[in-house]
């Protein structure tokens, strides 16, 4: 028992050193940053438009995104796992800019040449040609070729110069949109040219900054990187088939029997959602290129550790802001957006859950991507396509289709999300658990988010109840009920340290190698 301690605290060390910390702090704030500014963006978008308009951008924007992570097949998840794992040159970073070219080459000649007006009236229930071209290349601009830089990026270390990157063009965008709603020409048209024109000139610049260098004596024959390609992506591009589905089947079915305010309604909830996810982000690329390099180089020591402790702490995050917020759904709805958007607060309430787990869902399935375990996050993720296909329509369907359903709308599709994800999230983490020989644990899931829940709520109530004797405006309310919130969760953490994965000293360790890190004078010493 003692030397597993002794142990386990070498590898503690050995994770707080500045290179992991440091590039998580530097992810973190810049998440912060770049998560409000986006945040900010898309209040002023969805005033801005209506529900009406705001429901068919967010399904353009849905539909295209499932096309492109179909049309990637996985390569795109390959290639930054190779560029972690040892260093590559500017011959193999050509090959893969090569396919992506051709990917949206491809997809606009068949929107714009071949498919018939009515194939394209029936798939995107009657948007316009002209926003379906442009929905297409914006998406692809943010979602497929940034990215791409950003691999490069975070593949060599350069966390700090990626996020800054991040957070300028986040900045610009809300700048942007902001100057087009106050002269009103807000359009969706407009939206989608404002993200091709950024994203394009990002890449420009971005190509400047980080460097992208042939490596001496660099030969690559086209076949052999053909084949490490297709070892790697093989189960993965029947994942992007289903994944693709799910996603569209999920949107179209909610467009088609809710309409454009429904999806509104379900996307405002998806959207504030995702503020829950900040520390997962955050981490994802950093994590990934850690636990890449660590199976290389076959320690597993150091997989297990990185592995427990991140995972628990993106869930035990997620929970905590969930936790706070959902008490005040309908204030956060009321204030930001209008009254209409009203209906949206129950689905805002139940989608304040879903980044919990998937935060967890997302550690697990990087780490088997990291590991190149791509046939179980094949399996995984088809297991739980293949559940959603009856559930969502029977969720989403008029009562007066062919196959009558429930017609529950942004509701019921909230409702959905949140109920597979849990089962996802622990089929995922189980088969991770028996794939490693590792004990799968639970039961901090319970405790964790219903501790959460339940101290959000009290926290809530306790600050109503002060403003009943003492009139209080809502940023009071709001502050007052931060201020308990975070004394109970501490507390109750305090309490209960295995919920993190850790014990009392650990969470010290933890504290006092931030605060080094931190408060660091300029010559290395701290303050």
């Amino acid at each position: 028992m003692e030397k597993r301690a002794v142990k386990f605290n070498e590898r503690l060390i050995d994770l707080n050193t500045p290179s992991i910390k440091s590039r998580f702090a530097v992810s973190f704030y810049s998440n912060v940053l770049k998560g409000g500014f986006s945040f900010a963006t898309g209040l002023i978008i969805a005033k801005g438009l209506g529900p009406e308009n705001y429901g068919n951008y967010a399904f353009l924007l849905a539909s295209f995104l499932s096309l492109v992570q179909l049309l990637d097949m996985g390569t795109s998840s390959a290639f930054y796992t190779f560029l972690s794992q040892k260093p590559r040159g500017l011959v193999f970073i050509a090959y893969f800019v090569s396919w992506q070219a051709l990917q949206i080459l491809l997809s606009l000649s068949v929107i714009a040449f071949v498919l018939p007006e009515t194939w394209i009236k029936n798939i995107w229930l009657g948007q316009s040609k002209e926003w379906i071209i442009l929905a297409l290349m914006a998406v692809f601009m943010q979602q497929s070729a940034w990215q791409t830089i950003i691999h490069i990026g975070e593949s060599q270390r350069l966390t700090q110069r990626v996020q800054h990157m991040n957070i300028f063009i986040a900045s610009i965008h809300l700048s942007l949109v902001a100057v087009i709603w106050n002269i009103d020409v807000l359009s969706i048209k407009v939206l989608f040219m404002l993200v091709i024109a950024e994203y394009f000139l990002a890449i420009v610049v971005a190509c400047i900054l980080i460097p992208i260098r042939a490596l001496e004596g660099e030969v690559i024959k086209g076949m052999d990187l053909f084949h490490e390609y297709r070892i790697y992506c093989t189960p993965l591009i029947i994942h992007a088939g289903l994944g693709f589905i799910y996603i569209f089947y999920d949107r179209w079915l909610l467009q088609h029997f809710g309409g454009a305010k429904e999806q509104a309604f379900y996307s405002i909830g998806y959207q504030f959602a995702t503020v829950c996810l900040i520390t997962t982000v955050s981490i994802s690329k950093i994590f990934w290129k850690e636990i890449s390099e660590a199976h290389e180089k076959q320690d597993f020591e150091k997989k297990h550790y990185m592995y427990s402790t991140v995972s628990r702490c993106v869930f035990i995050f997620g929970a905590i802001l969930s936790g706070f917020l959902i008490p005040w759904s309908n204030e956060i709805v009321l204030h930001l957006l209008g009254p209409a958007y009203l209906t949206s607060v129950a689905p805002l309430a139940i989608m304040f859950l879903l980044p919990v787990h998937q935060g967890l869902i997302r550690t697990a399935q990087t780490m088997l991507l990291a590991t190149s375990a791509t046939r179980i996050h094949l399996l995984t993720g088809g297991i739980m396509m293949a559940i959603n296909l009856p559930v969502a329509y029977l969720v989403l369907a008029s009562n007066e289709a062919f196959i009558p359903g429930w017609g529950l709308g942004a509701l019921g599709m909230s409702i959905k999300m949140v109920v597979l994800q849990i089962v996802g999230t622990n089929l995922v983490t189980w088969w991770v658990s028996r794939e490693f020989k590792w004990k799968f644990e639970w039961v901090y899931q319970v405790v964790g988010l219903g501790g959460a829940v339940f101290l959000g709520w009290a926290a809530y109530q306790l600050a109503m109840e002060i403003s009943s004797f003492v009139l209080l405006g809502l940023i009071w309310k709001i502050g007052i009920s931060f201020l308990l919130y975070t004394i109970m969760m501490g507390i109750f953490l305090w309490s209960f340290p295995w919920i993190m994965g850790m014990t009392r000293k650990e969470i010290i360790l933890h504290i006092s190698s931030t605060r080094e890190l931190l408060f660091k004078k300029p010559g290395g010493k701290s303050i």
